[in-house]
This record gives C-alpha cells, structure tokens and sequence, in this order.
C-alpha cells in the first residue's frame, strides 16, 4: 500500500511560505523557486528522511482563524496548491503565492 503524502504552505504576509510535511518535516522559506524544488522533490521521493533545515518550531506554526481572517496568512493543503499550480493564471492577491505556483511550474 502506497503511503498517503501530506502537507500544508502557510503563507505569510511578509512574503515568506512555511512548508509542512508528513508532520516530521518544516521548514521556512523566503525563495519560492527553493520552496517549489523541494516540494517537488518530496512528492517524488514520498519522504524528507535525509534533508537538512527542520525546524520544529515550523511544524507547531497553525495559524489561528482570527490571523488569516486578519490577512497574516493564507493557508493551504498539499492538493489545493497543487490545483493552484495548475491553473494558467494564480488570482491570490498575495505576490508569494503566485511566485510559487510560477516556481512549481517553471
């Protein structure tokens, strides 16, 4: 049986993305053509055993209602971004949302 991949992009007003996944792996970043590779290497290999800048702080960041309601962050599941990436045009408002989904499809 195939392992169910999992993931959430918390992206952030200041123009950073946190990438969560599997729940054993975060890591923060401010380049989103990095974040785009890595998210495709993980879809690929199906884990992060072996990489480096895990910070567990970035694991336990959840954003409350209030905070995104707030526009600190917008919040996605693994399979809503990838909906995104495939879309000819990314209309978030955010500038770090549609770099990544440029990124994820460059």
């Amino acid at each position: 049986m195939e392992k169910q991949l999992t993931g959430t992009l918390i992206f952030d007003n200041g123009g950073g993305l946190t990438l969560q996944l599997n729940n054993t792996y975060a890591h923060w970043y401010q380049n989103m053509n990095q974040a785009a590779e890595d998210l495709k290497a993980f879809l690929e290999e199906g884990n992060t055993e072996y990489w480096d800048g895990h910070k567990e702080e970035q694991i336990d960041l959840d954003p409350e209602y209030k905070q995104i309601q707030n526009g600190g962050y917008r919040v996605y599941s693994l399979e809503d971004i990838i909906a995104m990436t495939e879309e000819e045009y990314v209309d978030s408002g955010w500038g770090n949302v549609r770099d990544f989904c440029i990124a994820y499809n460059g």
